[in-house]
């Protein structure tokens, strides 16, 4: 009699539980204990934006690094102060916590993850579209936000992105353009 050994699959809920923490693995790079030499920039930050909310209330609470400031503006092509100023964060606070490697506050850091969020909206836009090589989604969020929209009586989005209720305004301007709406 032969016997066949047979290999057990592992059961829906543990295979949803390594899915759950792979999701979590992507916001891990935004704190201060996941950076490890990772650098946020290009394509990770559509995986932010498609982050579920409970997975960025998580990172929030827990505090982003200081230095994913520092990847924001470079992927944006914008110096670290006009990012810090655009999102209304005092750069004496950032400077401190980044020479003292610990995250920022909750406040601050619901602001970062909404900049790297409208980054992701567009890159998933882009991609949406058919991906046009080339085109640089943190770049093109970063001369778009220093320009009078008419949709904001001629104010800059750039103005609204110190607060949650601003960076929404700004996230329903992208929706209509991905819809076709000219503003």
């Amino acid at each position: 009699m032969t016997t066949v050994s047979v290999q057990a699959r592992p059961p829906r809920e543990a295979k949803k539980k390594r899915v759950k923490k792979r999701e979590g693995e992507v916001l891990e790079i935004l704190t201060v204990s996941g950076r490890k030499k990772r650098v946020l920039a290009a394509g990770k930050f559509e995986k932010i934006y498609r982050a579920g909310r409970l997975e960025r209330v998580r990172v929030i609470k827990a505090g982003v690094a200081p230095a994913a400031v520092k990847d924001i503006a470079m992927a944006m092509g914008s110096p670290q102060e006009v990012v810090i100023k655009n999102l209304g964060i005092s750069r004496s606070t950032w400077a401190r916590k980044r020479s003292q490697q610990v995250p920022l506050e909750q406040n601050a850091s619901e602001k970062v993850i909404g900049l790297a969020a409208l980054i992701g909206q567009v890159e998933s836009l882009v991609k949406e579209q058919g991906e046009p090589k080339g085109f640089d989604a943190a770049k093109w969020l970063q001369g778009w936000i220093e320009q009078p929209v008419p949709a904001l009586g001629g104010r800059k989005p750039a103005e609204l992105l110190d607060t949650r209720e601003g960076q929404q305004i700004v996230s329903g301007l992208l929706d209509a353009i991905r819809a076709g709406a000219y503003l």
